[in-house]
């Protein structure tokens, strides 16, 4: 038996991942009762415009009460708590539902401003970057570097998934990222 107890997980270069291979419940027209018969321990943990949004060990996930249906699913690698409170997860894989009223960034956002989530993450596909983007020009969200500095408005901190160079991907694509709620400043009087 091959133990895992003894590896810490760094890092996680992003895989393709091809339509064919995403996840099944949002590719597919089959509908859940409630959100537990998709995930048996299933706890609901907000909600994102009309859908609801649960938690399941390490996996995230998105129902709708109006059609049954799965829209997004996030598995994640790891969870810890923050000093502040806020639960962190790096993740590995997000799948969304590709007719779903709600986009996955607005799951993301959501999650983060709402919700006390913060997301971590290093390798990002073409489609992520620009989700990224999007969450750096907003100004309730903060990208910043595992270090906690913020990640200045023209700096590069994506790799592409191609990049053979090992220095651009340790020195770029490597370096981990933290999307997280911007605390708003608070000054005496």
């Amino acid at each position: 038996m091959i133990s895992f107890k003894d590896f810490q997980l760094n890092e996680v270069w992003l895989n393709r991942i091809g339509q064919g291979s995403k996840e099944g419940s949002v590719t597919t027209d089959k509908k859940y009762a409630s959100p537990t018969t998709f995930k048996k321990d299933a706890e609901k943990v907000g909600e994102v415009g009309d859908l609801h949004l649960y938690k399941s060990g390490t996996t995230h996930f998105t129902w709708s009460p109006q059609d049954n249906l799965i829209h997004h699913v996030i598995h994640s690698v790891e969870q810890t708590k923050t000093p502040e409170g806020n639960t962190r997860l790096k993740y590995l894989s997000a799948h969304g539902r590709s007719n779903s009223p709600v986009r996955m960034g607005q799951v993301y956002s959501s999650m983060v401003k709402d919700h006390g989530y913060e997301f971590a993450a290093t390798g990002h596909s073409p489609g992520a970057k620009k989700m990224w983007d999007r969450f750096r020009e907003d100004p309730e969200l903060k990208v910043s570097h595992e270090d906690g500095t913020e990640v200045g408005k023209n700096e590069n901190v994506y790799a592409s998934q191609d990049e053979k160079d090992k220095n651009i991907r340790k020195n770029v694509g490597m370096k981990g990222i933290v999307l997280s709620k911007r605390q708003e400043d608070t000054y005496g009087d």
